[in-house]
C-alpha cells in the first residue's frame, strides 16, 4: 500500500474477491469501464478479464515491493496440488522474474501456490542431469548436452594453500624480511578479495583488490607500493600454476590478473648537489662518512650502493673499483681518486672490522637502508642543510659533471656508461668494460668539477 493509500480518509476501498470469496486486497473494479485497477494507483489498469487482471496485479505488485517471484503459467497449467507439483512439474512452466523469498504460481481460478526457491533448483537439476541434451535445447545452454562428458571436478584449492605453497618452497632463499612482506601481500590480497577457494574468485574481486591498492597510492603511497603488491599476487599465483595437476581455475584468475597494473612511474628529475653543499657535508663528516662521500661521488653510487660496496671488489693497489649495478647486474668500473684511497685507507685503518662490505654501522654490521638514511640525515643537520639535499643528487652530480665535460668534447661519454652501469650495445661492451684506464678520464671530469675551485685543503 502507497503512503497516501494509508492515510486516505472517507469511505473505506471496496476490493475484488476471488473465486474463493477471499479479498484481494489492493485490486478494485471500475465499473464504468469494465476493468481493474490498482485500489492505491487508479491509472495503472489490468484489463476487463478477471483471471489475466488478477495475474498481473500479482506480477505488477511483486515489481513494485521487489519482494517476490512470479511464474506465470497458463490457467490449469498446473494440475492438482502443490504436492503434485513437485512430483511432477508441469512442462508448461513459462516465465521466471528473479527473486530470493518466493515463486509464487498462479493455478485454477486465480488461486496461488507459494513455492520455495529451492524446490524451483532442486527440480532444475533432477531435469538437467535427466537428459542433458533436452535441458540444453530447452535453456538455450549448449556447453549443458556435454554435461556427462566432463570429468569429475577435484576440489578447488583454496587461497590459504596457495600461499602455503609459496611460502614453504625449499628452492630459494630470501631474507626473512622479504618473506614477512610476502605474507603481508598475499594476506591483504586474501582479505580483500573476501573468499575462500580460487575457483570462487571473479573480476569484481579482482577490481575491488586493484582499487584498494590504487587508493593508498591516490593518498601518498609510491608506485613502488602498487607494483610490489601486484607483482607479488602474481608471482604466488604463476608458482600454484606450476604446481597443481588441474590449474584451469588459477589459469583463470592470472588473466583476469591483468586489470593489475601499476601506475606509471613519474621519471624525478635529475638534481646536481652544489659543490658548497658538498664540501659542507665533507667538513661535518667523521672518518667512515666522509670515505662514503667521495666513495659516491667518484664512483657516481647512490646510497644503496656505497652501503652494500664489497671489500673485494675495491682493489687498494689500482684504486679500480668493479661493482655491478643492483638493479640491472650490469659491470660498472670506476678509478678512486687519490683523495678518495687516502679517505678509505683512513677509515679502514682506525675502524678495522671483519664485514664483507667495506662500510659498517657502529655495530660492525653491514649497514640497511633505513639506518643509513638516518646517519645521512643526522650528518646533513650537522652540515646546516636543510632535506631538499639529498644522497641520491650525489650520483646525479657526478653524471651531470662528467656528461658536459663529455659534451664540451673532453672525454667519451660511452665511458660515462661504463661508470653508471649503463647499458652499452653491440659487440664493443666486452671490451669497453675491461680498460678502467678509459674511465679514468671520466672519473678526473667529475673530480675537477667539485674540487677544482676548492684546492687541496677542501678536499
Amino acid at each position: 500500500m502507497s503512503e497516501a493509500g494509508k492515510k486516505r480518509k472517507g469511505r473505506p476501498p471496496k476490493f475484488v474477491r476471488d473465486h474463493q470469496g477471499r479479498e484481494i486486497h489492493g485490486l478494485s473494479y471500475h465499473k464504468s469501464s469494465e476493468s481493474y485497477y490498482a485500489t492505491f494507483e487508479p491509472s495503472i489498469r489490468f484489463g476487463r478479464d478477471f483471471d489475466l487482471a488478477v495475474m498481473r496485479f500479482r506480477q505488477w505488485q511483486a515489481e513494485q515491493g521487489k519482494q517476490r517471484l512470479h511464474l506465470g503459467v497458463p490457467f490449469g497449467g498446473l494440475p492438482g496440488g502443490f504436492t503434485d507439483w513437485q512430483a511432477d512439474p508441469s512442462p508448461e512452466v513459462g516465465e521466471f522474474w528473479s527473486s530470493e523469498h518466493e515463486v509464487i504460481v498462479p493455478i485454477g481460478q486465480g488461486d496461488l501456490i507459494s513455492v520455495p526457491p529451492e524446490i524451483v533448483w532442486k527440480q532444475a537439476r533432477t531435469m538437467i542431469l535427466k537428459d542433458p541434451l533436452e535441458a540444453s535445447k530447452q535453456l538455450g545452454i549448449p556447453e549443458i548436452a556435454h554435461l556427462r562428458d566432463l570429468p569429475p571436478l577435484e576440489p578447488s584449492l583454496t587461497l590459504q594453500r596457495i600461499g602455503e605453497m609459496y611460502f614453504d618452497r625449499r628452492d630459494r632463499r630470501v631474507t626473512p624480511n622479504e618473506l614477512a612482506k610476502s605474507r603481508m601481500f598475499w594476506e591483504e590480497f586474501c582479505q580483500v578479495i573476501g573468499v575462500t577457494a580460487i575457483h570462487e574468485i571473479r573480476a569484481n574481486h579482482i577490481n575491488r583488490y586493484r582499487d584498494r591498492v590504487c587508493e593508498a597510492h591516490h593518498h601518498g603511497k609510491s608506485t613502488t607500493y602498487v607494483r610490489h603488491r601486484f607483482g607479488k599476487v602474481k608471482t604466488i599465483l604463476r608458482h600454484a600454476l606450476r604446481q597443481v595437476d588441474h590449474p584451469q581455475d588459477i589459469s583463470h584468475v592470472l588473466t583476469l590478473c591483468v586489470r593489475l597494473s601499476p601506475p606509471r612511474a613519474v621519471e624525478k628529475p635529475a638534481v646536481a648537489i652544489d659543490r658548497d653543499d658538498f664540501h659542507a657535508l665533507l667538513a661535518a663528516a667523521d672518518l667512515k662518512w666522509r670515505a662514503m662521500l667521495l666513495v659516491s661521488l667518484n664512483c657516481a653510487y647512490y646510497m644503496i650502493d656505497a652501503i652494500t660496496l664489497p671489500r673485494i671488489a675495491v682493489n687498494p693497489e689500482t684504486g679500480v673499483v668493479t661493482f655491478p649495478r643492483g638493479k640491472t647486474g650490469i659491470m660498472r668500473l670506476a678509478v678512486l681518486w687519490p683523495r678518495t684511497l687516502t679517505a678509505l685507507q683512513a677509515y679502514l685503518s682506525e675502524h678495522g672490522h671483519n664485514s664483507r662490505t667495506v662500510f659498517t654501522s657502529k655495530f660492525g654490521k653491514p649497514y640497511n637502508r633505513y639506518g643509513a638514511a638516518e646517519r645521512f640525515q643526522d650528518l646533513r643537520r650537522k652540515a646546516g642543510l636543510d632535506d631538499s639535499v639529498k644522497f641520491a643528487h650525489i650520483r646525479d652530480g657526478a653524471a651531470s659533471a662528467a656528461f658536459h665535460a663529455g659534451a664540451a668534447g673532453c672525454l667519451d661519454t660511452q665511458y660515462l656508461d661504463v661508470l653508471l652501469g649503463h647499458r652499452i650495445r653491440g659487440e664493443k661492451v666486452k671490451y669497453i668494460s675491461l680498460n678502467p684506464a678509459a674511465v679514468r678520464p671520466v672519473c678526473e671530469a667529475i673530480e675537477a668539477h667539485y674540487f677544482e675551485d676548492n684546492g687541496t685543503a677542501a678536499g
